[in-house]
């Protein structure tokens, strides 16, 4: 199964085999850019024209940023398709149509629709899949638990949710352990930049390129916390007692976890403090995605105000637990 997949309209996905790269035509869904109804993108291997036209008419940096930083991966050389802007029809160079073409092919290579999903034993969250958003496997899906099985999310809210997950799962291992008090307080970073340029281009990541005749730019960072408070009676937990290890999907990978557990288990521990990040290594490249979305928004409005936000979020849990009874 794909890591990434890029939701279509039932009638555009090619009843051809996805990898099949030679005579087919990768049909997929790209938004107007007039914001109206999507539209059918049709672009024939070999038939560079074609694409150069398919560029002039619809809007490329619709896609789902996920899609394009994926694609751009694994060919850097893609960006420059968005290096300017498509709407005025022009004349292409042969490295240009080459790699619209590639764009196209990746695009349908990864491009599925709901039926199709659902008869390939894809599951997603209630409410999904949508048409025209891209979807992430879940990291936990090539490892043996019933509850992740084949699941998709959501590319643009992939880290929120695997933290949501995270922090659910700490605070049911900590209930487990005979806390008696739990307090999570959650620390947002947004951090959001404004970048005015004049000119050509402004240096926005390591995948963007050219140069300003003029720029100028600020930033501001802000801070907020939220602060929830668990208070119980405490489960019996005895100099015997251990921890169901199978039933948490996510201790395995957490070290800091595990020393809890193990301080729990043979130490009795009677406090502990943890920090979860939003950014793990299950995280998508954020950096080369935030890169990409900037690139997309400069290009887009060629010169003008452009906004960048990074935001960050961290769990700082403290618990504290019951003593340990002593078997009579």
């Amino acid at each position: 199964m794909l890591d990434l997949i890029y939701i279509v309209e039932e009638q555009l996905v090619p009843s051809s085999a996805q990898n099949d790269d030679i005579g087919y035509q990768p049909n997929f869904t790209i938004p107007s850019r007039d914001g109206g109804t999507a539209a059918k993108l049709e672009v024939p291997v070999g038939a560079a024209v074609a694409a150069v036209a398919a560029l002039s008419v619809f809007n490329p940096f619709s896609l789902p940023t996920a899609l394009i930083a994926s694609a751009v991966l694994g060919r850097p050389s893609l960006i420059s398709l968005f290096a300017k802007d498509h709407s005025a029809k022009s004349a292409a160079d042969p490295a240009e149509l080459e790699e619209a073409r590639l764009l196209a092919s990746y695009v349908q290579q990864h491009s599925i629709s709901r039926t199709q999903a659902k008869a390939a034993g894809y599951c997603f969250q209630p409410g999904h899949p949508v048409v025209g958003k891209a979807y992430r496997k879940h990291p936990l899906t090539d490892y043996p638990n019933p509850e992740y099985g084949n699941l998709y999310i959501p590319s643009d809210s992939y880290d929120a949710i695997l933290l949501e997950e995270r922090e659910s799962e700490l605070l049911k291992l900590l209930v487990h352990l005979g806390a008696t008090k739990i307090t999570i307080t959650k620390k947002v970073s947004d951090k959001t930049t404004k970048a005015f340029s004049g000119g050509a281009s402004v240096q926005v990541g390591p995948v963007a390129g050219g140069g300003a005749s003029y720029s100028s730019g600020s930033e501001r960072e802000s801070d907020s916390l939220d602060t929830r408070e668990f208070s119980l009676s405490g489960r019996t937990w005895d100099a015997e007692s251990k921890v169901d290890r199978d039933s948490f999907f996510w201790l395995s990978y957490e070290p800091s976890w595990k020393a809890v557990v193990f301080a729990r288990e043979h130490g009795g521990c009677l406090s502990a403090s943890l920090e979860i990040k939003e950014s793990t290594s299950f995280s998508t490249d954020k950096n080369l995605e935030l890169s990409v979305k900037a690139k997309l928004a400069e290009v887009s409005a060629q010169a003008g105000l452009s906004n960048a936000g990074a935001e960050e979020k961290t769990y700082f849990v403290r618990a504290e637990f019951a003593p340990v009874r002593q078997n009579a």
